[in-house]
């Protein structure tokens, strides 16, 4: 028998929210008042436009006490009412966060016929891009959410879209379950050419994201540059779909599969006004780089430029680095981005978009979620 989550949001000491999956909203115990409120029609809050307010109705005022109570005898209280037996249950503890984080979880809790997909390491969603656009042209209805410990004004917000800014590595991996397909793409730093030689404290978090889209048992990728230690299952260039990057990119893949396009050689180098380098600024500081590319009239291109080699036109230009560096245009170099600009951490939407239509293609259990006119 498959458990029943309980999402518990702690706001204070004596005002306590649970949700019950499914829609059942069990209690709002309210601060000061010290009332339980049992909700005895089933809750769906309007997904579409963010609207959590819409918790006013259908509430039973179930129990005035007449002193503090703890959140363990709440939570009994409000499962007896529901004959639900706590033994049967998985129990998430939240306390409560301004970004509205549980808020996001009562969501994916609530709705057992929407499509949510899950980005880990999100930035400013390049993957959540790819995933969205298919979802949509397939009239599968979606909400794509993305997880990533820094805050990234570019990732939209608008429906079906919500972003939480959030460390990966705390999500309580009992969430995972309610999320139908899972993207993660955890920090490359560490393992980019430029940086094997040298002494960097760059993390490795590619085990640690293993271990927790493992244990969701649902479809899922991981995305990483060439030296990660992970599967090869699917390796895609910018030249596959028809990009001005080469960016390969390397996925271990799990619970579907996915068929490899061909790889033909490259027609064109970098810098010849159709295939563009976005990275960071460190090597248009080189000397030697600089000399053989003047060598080679190499040409740069301009932050749009780069965009539209990426297949993206929502990141903004300025980003201020760990170490307040800031985004430049150069006269001669072209766009010198720092370290950690969203662009250059970004995966091309068009290989997102690649994964989820060969998952949805191939996955004959997906058919009601497919319109098949």
């Amino acid at each position: 028998m498959e458990k029943i989550t309980v999402l518990i949001i702690q706001n204070s000491l004596t005002d306590v929210e649970i949700y019950i999956e499914g829609g059942w909203m069990a209690i709002i115990y309210e601060h000061n008042k010290l009332i339980l409120r049992l909700y005895t029609e089933q809750v769906v809050p309007t997904h579409n436009e963010w609207d959590f307010g819409c918790f006013n109705r259908g509430y039973y005022e179930y129990r005035r006490f007449k002193k503090f109570i703890p959140t363990s005898e709440i939570i009994k209280e409000a499962l007896r009412y529901f004959n639900i037996n706590p033994e049967n249950c998985d129990f998430i503890h939240m306390k409560y966060r301004e970004n509205y984080t549980h808020h996001f979880m009562m969501l994916v809790m609530f709705y057992k016929d929407i499509f949510f997909v899950l980005d880990l390491y999100s930035g400013a969603g390049g993957a959540s891009a790819g995933m969205h656009f298919v979802l949509e042209k397939q009239d599968i209805e979606h909400i794509v959410i993305g997880f990533d410990n820094r805050f990234m004004p570019d990732y939209s917000n608008e429906y079906p879209f919500c972003f939480i800014n959030e460390d990966v590595l705390g999500i309580q991996p009992i969430l995972l379950k309610f999320f139908r397909f899972i993207w993660g793409s955890p920090p490359c730093q560490k393992f980019v050419s430029v940086n094997l030689k040298r002494k960097t404290n760059h993390p490795n978090l590619i085990s640690k994201t293993r271990k927790l889209l493992s244990y969701s048992k649902k479809p899922y990728v991981l995305e990483n540059v060439r030296n990660a230690p992970i599967r090869r299952d699917l390796v895609l260039c910018g030249t596959m779909f028809n990009l001005g990057v080469f960016r390969h990119r390397y996925f271990e893949i799990s619970g579907f599969a996915c068929q490899q396009p061909k790889h033909f050689k490259h027609r064109g180098r970098l810098g010849d006004g159709k295939y563009f380098c976005v990275i960071s600024g460190g090597q248009f500081r080189d000397k030697k780089s600089k000399e053989n590319r003047e060598k080679n009239n190499y040409f740069y291109g301009e932050y749009k430029d780069w965009c539209m080699a990426m297949g993206i036109n929502w990141i903004r230009f300025e980003w201020k680095d760990y170490k307040s560096r800031v985004s430049n245009e150069h006269l001669e170099f072209g766009p010198i981005l720092p370290s950690g600009h969203p662009l250059i951490e970004a995966v091309p939407p068009a290989y997102a978009k690649y994964i989820m239509g060969e998952f949805l293609n191939k996955n004959a259990t997906l058919d009601k979620w497919i319109n098949s006119e």
